[in-house]
């Protein structure tokens, strides 16, 4: 089958969403198909502009190829006779965050960008083939705010083999892009009030340097330079693997995430606990407290009750990796099964 994938991007931003439509590309070509990626350029903020991306979106022409599978705003916006949405997220921005901390400013322009947007969604989304939705939290919020039915696909992780467990070590961890809404820097101010000789380790691009001066200010002032380690870069693959297996458990802590996170399931492959926040979304559909992880109250004190129960007890942590490991496993997700469901 001919299969064209439309993705947005934001220029000289990469995160899980890209990774995972990469990897369906690859896979495609594994399983026979000829598939090909395209990218819809997002400009930054929300204003006239974005609404452009709609119309580009419905510009394009894929009447050469037999399906059409689109994953976040704009790309949905797509014409295709057999589009399938395999939804990454939303514009959230439109949706549960208009009224948090993480909301566009609060002009008249962004107010009438944010409807043109929700009506989009409702008109555009309810056109496909097929809507799937990557977990609980994002089938939730099509369903409450467009009133649109989904099936969740969960979405697999293309190197799960190549992930083992090493040594129980002393450090958290976590691989992820950092900015605000990931919330890497309540993990950092969790390190203020560990009481163990407990570690963390955050690696990643940061996008926002306002973000990472905060970050690296604060080690400073508590002088946890010996605690936390910031690596602003995107690591080897193999640093990753290497890191996972040989911590003490990861934390995953974004706020609303549409996902179990891919720093959850690299941490359950590699047998590790997962610290997750109540407020996480889709990491709580993953771990279960106290059993696969801890999942606790947003606040820097609880978390670093969470880091120090694992550090203080080493074969607690052991078990609940193995539980979360046992339990990733059996969900059975494979990429023969997702792309059987993409392409029926």
């Amino acid at each position: 089958m001919k299969v064209a994938l439309v993705n947005m991007m934001v220029p000289y931003v990469r995160g899980g969403a890209e990774i995972i439509a990469e990897d369906l590309e690859e896979q495609l070509h594994v399983f026979g198909h000829d598939a090909r990626l395209f990218r819809i350029p997002m400009p930054p903020g929300c204003d006239l502009k974005m609404l452009d991306t709609v119309l580009t979106a419905r510009m394009l022409n894929f009447d050469e190829y037999d399906r059409v599978i689109a994953f976040k705003f704009p790309a949905y916006c797509v014409r295709h006779p057999a589009k399938v949405i395999w939804l990454f997220h939303q514009f959230r921005q439109a949706y549960e965050l208009a009224e948090t901390e993480y909301r566009m400013p609060e002009t008249p322009e962004v107010h009438w960008t944010l409807d043109r947007i929700r009506a989009a969604d409702n008109q555009y989304i309810s056109q496909a083939r097929h809507v799937f939705t990557i977990a609980g939290e994002s089938h939730d919020r099509l369903k409450r705010y467009n009133g649109i039915e989904s099936e969740i696909l969960r979405t697999p992780l293309k190197n799960a083999g190549s992930f083992y467990c090493g040594k129980t070590g002393d450090y958290i961890f976590c691989a992820s892009r950092m900015e605000r809404i990931k919330r890497q820097n309540l993990a950092v101010q969790a390190m203020k009030y560990t009481k163990s000789g407990v570690k963390l380790v955050i690696a990643g691009q940061c996008p926002d340097r306002g973000l990472m001066e905060e970050m690296r200010a604060y080690v400073k002032e508590n002088q946890l330079e010996k605690k936390v380690v910031i690596r602003d870069e995107w690591i080897t693959e193999q640093e990753k693997i290497e890191y996972m297996a040989n911590s003490l458990g990861a934390v995953y802590i974004p706020y609303k995430e549409d996902s179990s996170g891919i720093v959850t399931m690299e941490a359950q492959y590699s047998r590790k606990p997962v610290i997750t926040c109540t407020d996480s979304g889709g990491t709580n559909e993953f771990v279960k407290n106290c059993a696969t992880g801890f999942v606790t109250e947003p606040a820097p004190e609880r978390l670093a009750e969470a880091m120090d129960q694992l550090y203080e007890d080493r074969r607690l942590a052991e078990k609940m990796g193995e539980t979360g490991n046992r339990e990733i496993v059996e969900r059975k997700m494979t990429w023969e099964h997702t792309i059987g469901r993409l392409l029926k």
